[in-house]
Formats: C-alpha cells, structure tokens, sequence
C-alpha cells in the first residue's frame, strides 16, 4: 500500500509541475488585435455586440444570429518601441524592431434560419523581439 501511495506521490507531483505554467496564462508577444470593434471596446462583452463576422473570434456561435452576409477586413498597425537601462552605468539599450502590420480577416454566411458557417483568419503572434548584439 505504502509503495503505490508513494507511486501515485511522484504522478501527482509531476502531473502538477508539468501543469504549472498553464496557470501562469502567459502568451509572450500574443495579440489581441483581432478586430476594430473588439478593440474598442477593450474586448469586454465582444460576442454579441458587435454584430459582424468578427465574432467568429469571441463568439462562433453567435455566427447564427448574424442576417445575410458579413465581411470584416482589417489591419492594424503595431509600432513597438522597447528599452533596457541596467541599474550601473553601463549602458542603455534600445530595440530596433519594425511596426507591424497584423491582418484580419472574417466572412459569415447565414444559410438559413437553422445553419449558417464562417471563417475568420487572423494572426495572434505577429510580433518580433530583436535586441542589438551587445546586448547583456
């Protein structure tokens, strides 16, 4: 008995520390810019509000309520601008890294009262990180 409890101990434990960084919901340089009305309104409440195909991303069932046709074209323009100063006087560095221009794109179809379908492209790390050589 004491063996399997002792077995089943080391499955938790790396069960748990295997699950660890899921709980930490980092995305590194994910996006959220995935539409205008997304965006403005802080991407609170976006499923049903804003009425277009670009709640396909927030909300794919609400592709239902839609009427007719929709189609959401987008881009928006990321200008990131980036800075280290170490704590002494060595020196201070700055990222060189081009604005970026994230896409978006998303078509809607209501089929009828029972069946409509969808598509959304858009791209959710679109963003780079480049630091000049003499970086520490």
């Amino acid at each position: 008995m004491e063996m399997s409890l002792h077995r089943f101990s080391r499955h938790g434990l790396a069960l748990a520390v295997l699950a660890l960084p899921a709980t930490a919901f980092a995305q590194g340089f994910g996006l959220n810019e995935m539409n205008s009305c997304g965006i403005g309104r802080g991407y609170a409440v976006t499923g049903a509000p804003c009425q277009d195909a670009s709640t396909i991303f927030s909300n794919p069932a609400f592709a239902a309520g839609l009427s007719g046709n929709s189609l959401v074209l987008g881009v928006t323009s990321i200008a990131v601008k980036g800075a280290f100063t170490r704590d002494s006087l060595l020196g201070r560095w700055q990222t060189d890294i081009p604005t970026a221009y994230v896409p978006n794109v998303y078509f809607n179809h209501k089929q009828n009262d029972n069946l409509a379908w969808g598509f959304g492209v858009y791209v959710p790390y679109g963003l780079t990180s480049e630091w000049p050589g003499n970086f520490p």
